[in-house]
């Protein structure tokens, strides 16, 4: 179903599991100049928002609501690069009130699109300084990882377009690059710009969760 151009919403129904899943995927071209200010995205939104200002906070607010997961993962799938936001959460089935959990997992989507961690026009700094150490840290230690560096190097010999060869995190180098302005208008960008598809995977009330939507 399309919402509005560029905005699709998918129910794949089930009651085989006991947790609903929920997934927002952003998808781009592969692009050597944006890639690494998306991952960083994608770690300012699992962080925090303003809502929830510190990851303590936010993760407090996750576990008070039955342990729900809330995650960021980025792949790329030839010249596409996806930003995906993860949440998975117990089926209304197993609560004593229906509908209630699935409506507060479309408020944490809310706040987390149109409310993160951020004024100015830029993320906040503190946050998003430790978050991008983090991804270097994280970057520099897969390199270690004999998998990933022969996989990188392949993909380095064997494509001739440039965005082919590229890691779907980026480089520690464009990494460092990134500040918070940058990678807060590379959200925005997203917002905008992008393929924005809505996964609900599980026990849904369709015509509920469109009109939330």
């Amino acid at each position: 179903m399309e919402l509005v151009k560029g905005v699709n919403l998918h129910f794949l129904q089930s009651k085989k599991f006991k947790t609903n899943k929920i997934k927002v995927r952003f998808s781009s071209p592969l692009d050597e100049n944006t890639v690494a200010a998306r991952v960083l995205v994608a770690c300012m939104m699992e962080t925090a928002n303003q809502k929830y200002p510190t990851s303590q906070l936010f993760r407090e607010k996750l576990a008070s609501l039955y342990g729900v997961e809330l995650s960021t993962s980025v792949s790329k799938r030839g010249r596409v690069h996806y930003v995906d936001l993860n949440i998975s959460f117990v089926r209304d089935d197993f609560l004593s009130k229906k509908n209630v959990l699935t409506d507060q997992m479309l408020d944490l989507l809310k706040v987390s699109l149109n409310a993160p961690l951020a004024e100015n026009g830029c993320f906040h700094s503190e946050t998003f300084s430790v978050e991008k150490k983090n991804l270097i840290t994280e970057l520099e230690a897969e390199i270690e990882n004999h998998y990933y560096y022969a996989h990188q190097q392949l993909n380095r010999l064997y494509y001739d377009q440039a965005d082919m060869k590229l890691s779907k995190y980026g480089s520690v180098q464009q990494i460092q690059y990134e500040d918070e302005g940058s990678a807060y208008q590379a959200f925005q960008e997203m917002l905008q710009t992008n393929l924005i598809d809505f996964f609900f995977m599980g026990d849904f009330n369709e015509l509920a969760v469109i009109e939330k939507i």
